[in-house]
């Protein structure tokens, strides 16, 4: 009888001690695997037009995230638009000019503001390639249907698609893209700033800035010329600065502010930025900045 008890006790304990192996085993198995780090490619353009019929300068931008097979996950765009006005035969100053999708419901359309029109064409392009994009049939993007704005969104999605300025990244969190462009006109001259910035875990994984310049000529109280010749990215080495060109000033800017969080980019002491010593655009993608935190999505 003892004999019987004792393997009984025996065949227990061995049940006993093969469970909890197996759910020791079982536990580590469920512990999620930590997801591979994938690279993307981040990329921007600006597209200028100007119309003679109402001195309107318009200015869109466009930021876009490719994965590795060059399709987008993310994209942002825009527009900043001014009807420029001549006072004492000179170009109107302005200031703070917001952008259309800054001003949100306020630039209401006959199926809906700007804004959302918008925000439906950038989903309905997520996964989407260049050459898909180039032939988007715009009448089958539900939620957009605004006359004559998706043929310039597919323009300057199509110069970024091409740009040269890009940047990868790699990471395996997810992350938001925002985009945010200001305008200021000063001297008969309009400068638009702006830029797309990734965003993972609060801090900027990517970021590209850059700025244009579209000069205007008055004669007799009318605009009778306007120049544009490219964003200051683009010309290169020929926008030439006294301590180097635009584009390497820019490029040592964007690789200072990467890992640095809204608080940091705010406080940015920019004379303390090494290889960027340009007098006024520092502060000008300072403003830049902050605003993608908050647009990105």
């Amino acid at each position: 009888m003892k004999k019987i008890i004792a393997l009984i006790l025996v065949l227990s304990l061995s049940l006993f001690c093969f469970a909890a192996c197996k759910k020791n085993k079982d536990d580590k198995d469920d512990t999620p695997e930590t997801p591979a780090e994938k690279t993307y490619t981040l990329a921007t353009a600006l597209l200028h037009s100007y119309s003679e019929d109402d001195n309107k300068t318009t200015d869109y931008v466009a930021a876009i995230v490719l994965d590795e097979s060059n399709k987008i996950v993310a994209a942002r765009i825009d527009c900043i638009e001014l009807a420029l006005t001549v006072a004492d035969d000179a170009i109107a100053d302005a200031e703070f000019v917001p952008t259309k999708v800054e001003i949100g419901d306020a630039y209401a359309m006959n199926s809906g503001s700007f804004a959302k029109q918008t925000k439906a064409f950038e989903d309905a392009i997520v996964g989407k390639t260049a050459d898909e994009v180039a032939n988007l049939d715009l009448a089958q993007v539900a939620g957009c249907t605004m006359p004559y704005s998706p043929l310039s969104f597919k323009a300057v999605l199509a110069k970024a698609f091409a740009s040269a300025n890009k940047t990868t990244f790699k990471t395996n969190d997810s992350f938001t893209l925002g985009l945010a462009a200001t305008m200021v006109v000063e001297g008969g001259k309009a400068t638009t700033n702006y830029g797309g910035t990734v965003v993972a875990n609060g801090k900027i994984v990517a970021t590209i800035l850059d700025a244009s310049d579209a000069s205007f000529s008055v004669a007799d109280g009318v605009i009778v010329a306007s120049e544009y010749k490219g964003t200051k990215v683009e010309l290169g080495d020929a926008y030439a600065m006294n301590s180097g060109s635009f584009a390497k000033q820019t490029d040592a800017f964007e690789n200072y502010v990467k890992g640095k969080t809204a608080a940091e980019v705010a406080a940015l002491d920019l004379t303390q930025i090494a290889g960027c010593t340009m007098p006024y655009t520092p502060a000008a993608f300072q403003a830049v900045l902050a605003k993608t935190f908050s647009y990105a999505r």
